[in-house]
């Protein structure tokens, strides 16, 4: 039996720290324009610096770290504290950059631009993944340094980035050598760009590996259930949105929704869906951290790839139903009396391919004989189906009717029945 991870509601209005005492998380975007006062908090608050969506929008950071340090000052001081006088601002995440590919390249992944980090960082294209991924690790152990000189009083919390299990390490050491963090003795550490790896065969290796590198307080960004299930005894919290995303696809109001007054049409924007969410996967997290972790499934073998005109043998088994073995004596017995060395299936077709048919193509015995000539093909031009007359092209067009020419002096037929006919009379001179 482990102990079950913390899982943070991630909110998207500002006003829901006052009125749940769940842990949440709120994004630094929400607190950036805000003129009044923050909510008085009921529960402990995360501030995450919205990272993804600054390097996808900009590929760089535009905030400076005074300013982000600065609302982390007033969110500590608003948000108040708890009965034991403990602020309610429990971590404050530094400004990291993410080691994604699509981050660092940018262009269209999934419908959705990215800016792309390359273009501020290595604009000449001198630098290869790898290499910008070491630069996306140093730029984040440097702006963890800046903030603990800016800040010592705040709880900054420490996110480690990569993309392999030992690039998670580097970080690691990286915060050792550079900034002189020591990330073993901090209270809670972050773990990035495992977003889009949590259902992978390389998440739960660099939980491992950090594990093993003496990080056991490790926090999970948008970790979804399937990695959830699968590191829960690797993560100490987790946070994620996927409960409003729900309710939008939804359109619809929920069943249980309490905003009479709200005139929204979905409940995408609404507490009460979070808050379902949170409990469900709460409990179901919960109970899965009271039984031992199912043994993971071997590796689906696949099959082999075929060369070009390879063929994959058929696996054809022997009857073994009495029925199955009455149906082939019949067939064999078809074919005994009809004197022909002709192989024939169950339906009495002959199996061999018929003449001027691709291969695999049957017909039935009674047009072993005769064959049908196909129908004639749909001119692609005219949109008529082609005369089978020998010697006409398939392409050839009809020619366009016209109109006979009128004799000069003979009368013009009339538009209307009773008009009278007149005879054009030669132009003035």
């Amino acid at each position: 039996m482990t102990a079950p991870p913390q899982a943070q509601l991630g909110i998207p209005e500002v006003s829901f720290i006052g009125r749940t005492d769940v842990p949440v998380m709120v994004s630094d975007a929400r607190l950036r324009g805000r003129v009044s006062a923050y909510p008085k908090a009921t529960g402990p608050v995360y501030v995450d610096s919205g990272g993804f969506n600054e390097l996808k929008r900009h590929g760089r950071w535009t905030v400076p770290a005074e300013d982000y340090i600065a609302r982390g000052r007033r969110c500590q001081r608003e948000f108040g504290t708890d009965p034991d006088g403990r602020p309610w601002l429990h971590a404050l995440w530094q400004q990291d950059w993410m080691c994604e590919r699509p981050i660092i390249e940018g262009g269209v992944v999934a419908g959705q631009r990215y800016a792309g980090t390359r273009a501020f960082l290595d604009p000449g294209k001198v630098l290869d993944y790898d290499q910008l991924v070491v630069v996306h690790q140093m730029m984040t152990v440097l702006n963890g340094k800046r903030m603990r000189e800016l800040a010592p009083d705040l709880p900054v919390g420490y996110v480690v980035q990569g993309d392999t299990p030992d690039s998670y390490v580097r970080c690691v050491d990286m915060f050792r050598d550079y900034a002189g963090i020591d990330l073993t003795q901090e209270p809670i550490v972050g773990v990035g760009s495992v977003c889009a790896r949590q259902n992978t065969d390389e998440f739960r290796p660099i939980m491992e590996a950090l594990h093993a590198r003496g990080l056991n307080r490790l926090h999970t960004f948008g970790v979804k259930v399937t990695g959830l299930m699968a590191c829960r005894d690797l993560i100490a919290s987790y946070d994620s949105q996927t409960a409003y995303l729900a309710a939008r696809y939804l359109r619809r109001r929920m069943p249980d929704c309490d905003e009479h007054q709200s005139t929204a049409r979905t409940c995408a924007n609404h507490l009460h869906a979070g808050l379902s969410w949170y409990r469900d996967i709460d409990s179901r997290v919960r109970e899965a951290c009271h039984r031992p972790p199912a043994a993971r499934r071997p590796a689906m073998k696949r099959r082999p790839v075929l060369e070009r005109g390879e063929t994959r043998p058929l696996k054809r088994e022997p009857p073994t139903d009495g029925s199955e073995t009455a149906i082939a004596s019949a067939v064999q017995s078809s074919q005994d009396m009809v004197g022909t060395d002709r192989a024939l299936d169950r339906d009495g077709r002959d199996q061999r391919p018929a003449p001027g048919l691709p291969h695999g193509r049957t017909r039935r015995k009674a047009d072993n004989d005769t064959l049908l000539p196909r129908p004639p093909r749909r001119d692609r031009e005219t949109g008529r189906r082609a005369r089978a007359v020998a010697g006409t092209p398939t392409n050839a067009r009809r020619p366009r009717r016209r109109a006979p020419a009128a004799t000069p002096g003979a009368p013009v037929r009339a538009r209307r029945a009773g008009d009278a006919v007149r005879t054009p009379t030669a132009p003035r001179r």
